[in-house]
């Protein structure tokens, strides 16, 4: 090989090697994608398996959750969105005390054979002592799981519905009516929260009217600014008044209390870091004496 094709030679390998470590980057980026969408859809069905066992358990037992008060059971799954789908608060009651007894029996009983095979006195009391442990765990944590639910619903109904207000102006601006905005969100924001509970009130709006159909899914959320306007909204369609002027004016207010809510969030952040700054400056001021003070200590002044 002549010198003068060396560099060429060089470059191209460069150029070879490079493209191959850029191939390989690729071809491992879209494994880990396809395994990611193929992990999302098994907890998708995971989800749904979990959904229909809970749905079951509650329908077929639903007469042992009737002892309870589950009130605030049913507001709480009503607020989370409804995730095992129909059932109430009875029949989630009842798939809680089902799910909680056979994991607690489950449980108990291995305990109770590895305390046998450890040579320990076996009782009555260590199987039905570690049953009822368990089950109680078992159920605070399903009951717990749906506040977290709940929680999770709203602050995401209430991070989106400022965008519907917004997809409602421009659909009033457009020439369409505030009716109309329910479907084009469906669409432009399909399978979130909101778009969720904006089909249930298209379909109410169908079945009754658009101002009730507001006025349920106010009932269905619990974020306090949403609950106000959709009730503005509903009350709304009993006046006269321009639709777009009183969608804008529901949007701006919307923002308005929204900037209040984060502001108290940041005056709340802040006084709650004041004191943890104290203790660190603290910490600080006393590691940076400490030479000092043992000097003084050795020298006999205190």
């Amino acid at each position: 090989m002549t010198p003068e094709y060396v560099p060429l030679v060089i470059a191209a390998l460069i150029f070879v090697g490079v493209l191959s470590i850029g191939l390989m980057i690729g071809e491992a980026v879209e494994r880990n994608t396809r395994r990611f969408s193929a992990e999302l859809a098994d907890e998708s069905r995971l989800a749904e398996q979990n959904s229909r066992v809970i749905r079951a358990l509650g329908r077929t037992f639903r007469g042992l959750g009737a002892p309870f008060d589950t009130e605030w059971l049913d507001l709480r799954l009503t607020y989370a969105g409804r995730p095992y789908g129909g059932i109430g608060g009875q029949e989630y009651m009842a798939a809680t005390i089902v799910l909680a007894s056979l994991v607690g029996l489950g449980a108990g009983a291995f305990f109770t054979a590895v305390a046998a095979m450890g040579g320990e006195g076996v009782s009555a009391g260590t199987f039905v002592t570690w049953t009822v442990v368990i089950a109680l765990i078992v159920a605070i944590l399903l009951l717990q799981d749906v506040n977290a639910k709940a929680r999770e619903t709203s602050f995401d109904i209430e991070r989106e519905f400022p965008f519907f207000l917004d997809l409602a102006v421009l659909v009033v601006q457009a020439g369409g009516t505030p009716y109309r905005s329910l479907g084009k969100y469906v669409e432009a924001s399909p399978g979130t929260a909101l778009s969720h509970e904006i089909a249930i009130t298209a379909k109410d709006a169908d079945a009754t009217s658009f101002e009730e159909a507001l006025l349920r899914l106010a009932g269905r959320v619990e974020p306090t600014s949403v609950k106000t306007i959709l009730k503005n909204l509903a009350q709304g369609e009993k006046s006269s008044g321009e639709a777009e002027q009183f969608y804008t004016e529901q949007a701006e207010e919307l923002r308005h209390l929204r900037e209040e809510l984060a502001n108290r969030t940041a005056e709340r952040l802040r006084t709650n870091i004041v004191f943890p700054v104290f203790l660190m400056l603290f910490g600080i001021v006393i590691a940076a004496l400490a030479p000092t003070i043992i000097s003084i200590r050795s020298q006999g002044f205190f």
